[in-house]
């Protein structure tokens, strides 16, 4: 699965891609579901990656042109 992401990720350029419905210790009953670090191997990123509890976009003109990764905590 995070090859097909990756792939539609590269054909629409987004600014910012916020991973969701990966594998974490919480999740039960979905073990096809590979792990956030599959998919940010596959995206081959180091820098751009920001790890948060929320995201805040106020306006067009704070989106990054260089896609950036954003790594939501999950809500409980």
């Amino acid at each position: 699965m995070p090859k097909k992401a990756v792939k539609v990720i590269s054909a629409i350029e987004p600014g910012i891609v916020i991973p969701m419905h990966y594998k974490t210790d919480d999740l039960v009953g979905f073990d096809k579901l590979g792990g956030l670090d599959k998919f940010m191997d596959e995206m081959g990123v180091e820098n751009n990656v920001k790890k948060d509890d929320k995201l805040k976009i106020y306006s067009r003109g704070e989106i990054p042109e260089e896609t950036e990764v954003v790594i939501l905590k999950p809500a409980h």
